[in-house]
């Protein structure tokens, strides 16, 4: 194997992406992006704010589903999907449990 550069990109084109942002009354930034891949999707949850005692705060969690949380449609006997979960943390609700078994 030789050393010469390959200018290619290292994939061929993202299939699907999204991305969801609010700003709650209390000047937090809360986002949450999905983007597809090869065996699903990830979906990165980020949210920022200041602290008058400790400064500039962030958290940024990912995960990984088989299904677009942005889908809406719920399977038989599911009773509160991902998306779900992430219009409520995105409507001022706290942090996200998910379960993407």
């Amino acid at each position: 194997m030789n050393n010469e550069l390959i200018d290619k990109p290292m994939a061929e084109e993202v299939k699907y992406s999204a991305r969801k942002k609010v700003k709650t009354k209390d000047n937090v930034n809360k986002s949450v992006n999905v983007e597809e891949v090869e065996n699903g999707f990830i979906i990165t949850v980020e949210k920022d704010w200041r602290d008058k005692k400790d400064g500039y705060q962030s958290e940024c969690k990912k995960y990984i589903s088989k299904d677009n949380p942005f889908d809406n449609e719920k399977k038989e006997g599911e009773t509160n999907t991902l998306g779900d979960s992430l219009e409520s943390f995105l409507n001022g609700g706290g942090d996200i449990e998910v379960n993407t078994d």
